[in-house]
């Protein structure tokens, strides 16, 4: 196999006169988005981060649940009816929690997503 270098010629200059890359600016200042209250809407944000790291809450295992089937979902894993996921987020993992299966796992049924939903949380 033979490899041609090629110059980088038609990257810094292309054919039709345009730009590639170029620079970014930001549409306004950026001092413009910092203002007296962004210091205490930091601190705001870093304590209900916090606090959400810190919390073995029940909001926070539903919220973990909700997490666990959209993204299968999004992956194309597996699709449920909106009652499956609220069954779900709210009782946990379980067979009787999926009523329909709209897109099985491939080779899989309603136990192979309470397999696929247990591993995500062990994540």
């Amino acid at each position: 196999m033979i490899l041609i270098q090629t110059s980088d010629d038609i990257w810094n200059s292309p054919d039709d006169g345009g730009i590639i890359a170029q620079q970014w600016h930001p549409p306004r200042p950026l001092q413009f988005f910092q203002t007296a209250a962004s210091a205490e809407l930091r601190q705001v944000v870093e304590d209900i981060i916090s606090l959400w790291s810190q919390s073995d809450s029940e909001l926070k295992q539903r919220y973990e649940r909700v997490v666990a089937v959209q993204s299968s979902e999004i992956e194309g894993v597996f699709k449920l009816d909106e009652q499956s996921l609220a069954r779900i987020a709210i009782g946990g993992y379980s067979e009787d929690n999926i009523g329909v299966l709209v897109t099985p796992p491939p080779g899989g049924d309603k136990t192979a997503v309470v397999y696929i939903l247990s591993d995500f949380s062990l994540v």
